[in-house]
């Protein structure tokens, strides 16, 4: 790969600034790195990707300013750095066995909606640590047997269920379900949250990581069976759409759940989990504290491969659409497309070149119109 550093405007009278480059990939230490003279403002060096996945170029200039630069190269040959545990399928299975033995009850208490013409409930039920806290929401003229499903996850954040988006899809002819991510309860102020989030939510999955995260998916599955049980759903379309953490459950329930027909999640977590340990500062949920201590990045690994993502990929045998944010300075872009390459159906990936965190606007629209055609019984993308 070859690259031009240009600085503009450049005033003429000034002496041929000096830089220095640095090359990663896929977020490991620099891999290589030279010094540049911008001569007239610009020039140009070479480089070539240490592996297949994400090249990131970094200049410094003269007074500790940087710019980077992520490009995509040969990312559909990449795979995780480890290898799926050979229990995998049994521990699932168990796992899905002692979700049977949880009562669900589901509790559904009518809620205003902001739309007459929408019915919404908040809707409480059983399930492994929390309960499912959600919003659920349908048409009101709904007929038996004549809506798809739709359940959305968000992120992490300690917050009430998204009501007015749940009405969203509701008036677009969906029975849909917002989960609520922490089980607790919906519609309470703005304190309520915070209080939690500082207090017994600050670090939610720090004890015993893997069950806890085991948990947190079987969660999801509990959500997609309180779809399924509703008179109204078609029995055909059911989907799961998540960000951020919420797309790694979003991944999960897809690949535990054979009823999920579609998967769609932007930036998802725990994809490729020793490939993020292997990074200075591990993503979300930050699992290098609770991991036994001294352990080697592989060794660590191998106590959370179960819950792994990239693991579970090739579980998900329905189409999706999946983002990868090439900037993203929360998450682990190579974990992403490793767990992509691994799917059972190919999905379509969509990589974003925002700079901020965010999955960007037109990202998040392009994941929108896939899903929203998933829905109405079309091809998506088309």
């Amino acid at each position: 790969m070859a690259f031009e550093v240009s600085l503009k405007p450049y005033p003429a009278d000034l002496p041929p600034p000096a830089c220095i480059w640095r090359i990663s990939a896929n977020g490991a230490p620099p891999a290589a790195s030279g010094a540049l003279t911008l001569h007239a403002g610009s020039a140009r060096f070479s480089t070539q990707l240490p592996e297949p996945g994400f090249l990131t170029v970094t200049v410094e200039l003269p007074g500790s300013a940087s710019v980077s630069l992520t490009v995509p190269s040969g990312w559909q040959q990449i795979q995780p750095l480890t290898s799926a545990p050979q229990d995998l399928e049994g521990f699932w299975r168990d796992q899905k066995t002692k979700l049977a033995g949880i009562r669900s009850d589901p509790l559904l208490q009518e809620v205003s909606s902001p739309d007459p013409e929408v019915v919404c409930y908040d809707l409480q039920a059983g399930a492994p640590d929390a309960p499912v806290s959600a919003y659920l929401a349908r048409p009101r003229e709904a007929a038996r047997g004549s809506l798809p499903g739709l359940l959305v996850i968000p992120d992490a954040r300690v917050a009430s269920a998204n009501l007015e988006k749940a009405v969203g899809f509701a008036k677009q002819g969906v029975l849909v379900l917002f989960f609520n991510f922490h089980g607790v309860a919906n519609g309470q102020a703005p304190d309520f949250y915070k209080a939690l989030e500082q207090g017994p939510l600050r670090t939610p999955f720090l004890e015993n990581p893997e069950q806890a995260l085991a948990n947190l998916y079987l969660r999801a599955v509990r959500a997609v069976d309180l779809l399924c049980a509703r008179e109204e759903w078609n029995h055909r379309t059911l989907a799961v759409s998540g960000l951020r953490q919420g797309g790694a459950m979003a991944l999960a329930a897809a690949a535990l759940d054979p009823r999920v027909s579609y998967v769609s999640a932007a930036a998802p977590a725990l994809c490729d989990i020793g490939r993020a340990l292997t990074l200075d500062s591990a993503p979300w949920p930050g699992l290098r504290p609770a991991l036994p201590p001294g352990l080697s990045a592989d060794l660590q690994a191998a106590s959370v491969l179960r819950v792994d993502c990239a693991h579970l990929a090739p579980l998900i045998r329905v189409p999706g659409c999946i983002s990868v944010g090439l900037e993203d300075g929360r998450g682990v872009p190579a974990g992403i497309a490793a767990a992509c390459n691994r799917f059972g159906v190919t999905p379509k990936v969509v990589l974003d070149d925002s700079v901020g965190g965010e999955p960007s606007p037109g990202t998040l629209e392009a994941l929108d119109r896939a899903l929203r055609a998933h829905l109405a019984g079309k091809q998506a993308g088309k």
